[in-house]
């Protein structure tokens, strides 16, 4: 599905439009997103990963880190 030694390195014909959903949704940098278009035959359940562009973040369950001068940080 990747292959960055390749123009384009992303082959979506590779792979079902699912699998690269779950691909995209595990990305730690978030560099690479989706959009789940209206009509698509794809489960809108699986499609609303952190990979999606309309993915919200719960700002009440985000992680909280303070560091203390000249200290440990705290989480």
């Amino acid at each position: 599905m990747f292959d960055p030694g390749k123009q384009p390195w992303i082959n979506i014909d590779t792979c079902s439009t699912e699998d690269l959903i779950r691909t995209i949704d595990l990305c730690p940098s978030h560099a690479i997103r989706y959009s789940h278009p209206q009509g698509s035959s794809v489960d809108q359940a699986l499609a609303e990963g952190p990979g999606s562009i309309d993915y919200q973040v719960n700002a009440s369950s985000a992680v909280k880190v303070r560091m203390a001068k000249n200290g440990p940080l705290l989480v």
